[in-house]
Parts: C-alpha cells; sequence; structure tokens
C-alpha cells in the first residue's frame, strides 16, 4: 500500500497584535469623523450666527453682549441681547431681540419682540403692543401681548402660580 507522505503542518502563531491594530485604525478612524462633524457643525453655527447678526444690522439693531445682562434704564433704540441671561427693567421704546437662554421682561414694549433661546418671561407689569416672534422651550407670559404671538415653543404659561418665583 502507498500511503502518501505525511503534509508538514506548520503552527501559526498568534500574537494578538492584529486585533490591536485594527482597533487603533478604528479608533483613529472614528476621531478623524467625530472631528470634521465638529469642524463642519462649527463653521454651520458660525454661518447662521453670522447671518442673524447681519439681519439685525441691517435693520439698525444694537448688539449688547454678556453673561448676566440686566437693563435698568428704558431701551430707547432697537437692540439685540446675546448672553445667558438678560432682564430688561423698564421696557423700551423700540423694538428688542434676544438670543440668549433666559429674558424677563419688566414694563411696556413698543416695538416687536424677538427671542430665540429657552425660557422667556413676560412680566405683570410688562406689556408687548406689537407683536412677539418666539422660539423657546417655555413661555411665562403674565403679561399683555397685544399683537400675534407666533413662533416655535413647547409650552405657554400664563399662570404666575404654576412656577415658583426665581429670587
Amino acid at each position: 500500500m502507498d500511503t502518501p507522505p505525511p503534509v508538514a503542518q506548520t503552527q501559526m502563531k498568534r500574537s494578538g497584535r492584529g486585533c490591536l491594530k485594527a482597533a487603533g485604525i478604528g479608533c483613529l478612524v472614528v476621531l478623524i469623523g467625530l472631528g470634521v462633524l465638529g469642524y463642519v457643525g462649527y463653521r454651520f453655527v458660525k454661518s447662521q450666527y453670522a447671518t442673524v447678526m447681519e439681519r439685525y444690522e441691517r435693520e439698525g439693531y444694537r448688539k449688547v453682549e454678556g453673561q448676566i445682562i440686566e437693563v435698568t434704564d428704558r431701551v430707547t433704540e432697537p437692540t439685540i441681547y446675546i448672553g445667558q441671561s438678560v432682564r430688561i427693567l423698564n421696557g423700551s421704546d423700540r423694538g428688542m431681540a434676544f438670543l440668549c437662554q433666559t429674558a424677563e421682561i419688566h414694563g411696556p414694549v413698543v416695538g416687536n419682540v424677538r427671542f430665540i433661546g429657552q425660557a422667556l418671561t413676560i412680566k405683570e407689569n410688562a406689556e408687548l403692543m406689537r407683536d412677539l416672534e418666539v422660539t423657546a422651550q417655555l413661555v411665562n407670559l403674565f403679561g399683555k401681548v397685544d399683537g400675534k404671538i407666533t413662533g416655535v415653543y413647547q409650552m405657554l404659561n400664563k399662570d404666575p402660580n404654576a412656577i415658583p418665583a426665581l429670587r
């Protein structure tokens, strides 16, 4: 009987480095992808901000920026407020715009009011004599709005007792 000669079997030595290399390359690809998405997102937000600011500049709005803005004098020119928290204590003779997390309006406002943020509060002593354009999660409307309320919001609260007073 003829039997074929035995085939030499070679044993492969497994070091596990192939999996580590693949994982490292995968992580690198993910990090590069996140970096590209972050850059594109930053550029998009920056261009949207520039578009909004150009609109208000064309309309003659003055820009006021700060972390916490409290205006104690009556506002006499159209103004856009950019910050985290804004309080207008004596109303306004002109239009106002807000690009902030929270805003409070006390006193009468003659012009239109535009708000983009989280929460807008129109206090009891406030009267908005024209339109309110809002993009917010919460609008606390304890005062009066003579014009239209337009925009997008999740909740319109007209009861001052429904939320605790912030001091």
